[in-house]
């Protein structure tokens, strides 16, 4: 149905997007299959909206500190539309964010729940 994204998220500095999804995310949210966070805390970077009589908490990026480490997730396929500026941009500012300083998420996923994401 559309996505709520924090634009102002540093994850997403290097790619332009407004809270809402626009052009650019018709290719990235086309190869990607939203994680269910139902029952968890994160609060997605991208989060999918889900229909209403679904209405599961669905994230296409979001990150939390997990069993001593930090987790960066991307459910996009970028590789497979590796040829859209869009998705390269994406990457770009997904793997500078990753290695930068900044990158230091606020939310625990514990093992269960990461185990309940990922099965």
């Amino acid at each position: 149905l559309g996505l709520n994204i924090k634009e102002n998220h540093p994850a997403l500095r290097y790619f332009c997007s407004h809270s809402y999804s626009t052009p650019q995310w018709y290719d990235i949210v086309t190869e990607s299959d939203a994680a269910v966070l139902d029952g968890t805390s994160l609060h997605p970077i991208v989060q999918t909206i889900d229909n209403f009589e679904r209405n599961h908490k669905l994230g296409t990026i979001f990150e939390a500190r997990c069993m001593g480490g930090n987790l960066l997730v991307c459910t996009a396929r970028l590789p497979e539309i590796a040829d859209s500026v869009a998705a390269q941009n994406l990457y770009e500012s997904l793997i500078n964010y990753a290695v930068s300083e900044e990158f230091a998420p606020q939310e625990e996923l514990t093992e269960e729940e990461f185990a309940g994401i990922f099965k």
